[in-house]
């Protein structure tokens, strides 16, 4: 995760929005965009600074993160 947070970063530094083709752009691999979540907040207010699933819901089906196998990691 830490070149997606480095990408990140310089595409903020850069004053560009933050997306998955930005990041793409910035040469995060593909698979760590595979693997990503771009949220957008509609204001700093509500923005938050990570999440930490605990649940994830596939298939219709609830799976822990332990169980969730690499796809998920």
């Amino acid at each position: 995760m830490t070149q997606l947070h480095e990408a990140a970063q310089r595409l903020l530094a850069k004053g560009l929005v933050l997306s998955l083709a930005a990041l793409q752009a910035e040469g995060v691999s593909d698979d760590a965009i595979q693997s990503a979540i771009v949220v957008e907040f509609g204001s700093e207010k509500a923005a938050f600074d990570a999440i930490s699933p605990d649940y994830f819901v596939v298939d219709g089906k609830t799976v822990s993160l332990i169980k969730a196998g690499s796809d998920f990691h």
